[in-house]
């Protein structure tokens, strides 16, 4: 099992990204030994989803992609056309191409939940530990809205959503069985990890002669 991957990096070629400038030739890289490497038989792409999705940027923080005034000024598009690119060269290889969307993200420092006489945060002690599930969908319905324009032109590629393993018909939750499962507002810790891994493991169709070559490019 191969993990690639930076901060800030999408899983695309001719990356568009602009906070790391090393995600271009380190995605491309990675990308191209995975469609080359006859022993990789299925390639996963994910990343953190892009939220509060506005014209001029894709975050009011950080702006993850930037236009590029000579040939395209609509981030939208730029997104869409490295995505479709990349699925587009895995397919030609005949992989297994699984793109995995985001987890919830919260609002709020998860450590907010920990009720202690002396506490490490601020924040007032949150409770619920969670954040509506309508908040939580209305920050990645654009994301999912592009993602899925793309993959109408896939059908080989297999769509997962980790959204129903923390989210129930109202919240999303930070906290399982009375087990934290995130270590900050996008990431989730090791037991969240485990508790998703096994999530997406009863989703996923790839079968057991597969996993034993499973890249993650992220």
């Amino acid at each position: 099992m191969l993990n690639f991957g930076a901060g800030g990096c999408w899983p695309f070629f001719d990356n568009p990204t602009t906070p790391n400038n090393k995600c271009l030739p380190l995605i491309n890289r990675s990308l191209e030994m995975a469609i080359h490497n006859t022993a990789i038989n299925t390639v996963v792409l994910t990343g953190r989803a892009v939220t509060e999705v506005n014209a001029k940027s894709f975050t009011p923080k950080k702006k993850l992609f930037s236009s590029n005034p000579i040939t395209e000024v609509n981030p939208y598009v730029l997104f869409q056309n490295s995505m479709r690119k990349t699925l587009q060269r895995l397919s030609e290889t005949q992989k297994n191409i699984v793109f995995i969307l985001d987890i919830p993200e919260l609002e709020f420092n998860p450590k907010s939940c920990i009720n202690r006489p002396w506490r490490r945060t601020s924040e007032a002690f949150k409770v619920p530990c969670a954040i509506t599930r309508i908040q939580a969908e209305a920050r990645r319905s654009k994301h999912v809205e592009m993602v899925k324009q793309v993959l109408k032109d896939f059908p080989n590629v297999e769509l997962l959503d980790p959204f129903p393993a923390f989210c129930d018909e109202d919240y999303c939750w930070a906290v399982k069985d009375k087990k934290m499962l995130y270590r900050d507002d996008n990431h989730v810790n090791q037991t969240g990890s485990i508790y998703l891994a096994d999530y997406l493991k009863n989703q996923k169709k790839i079968n057991s002669s597969d996993t034993k070559s499973l890249p993650v490019i992220q």
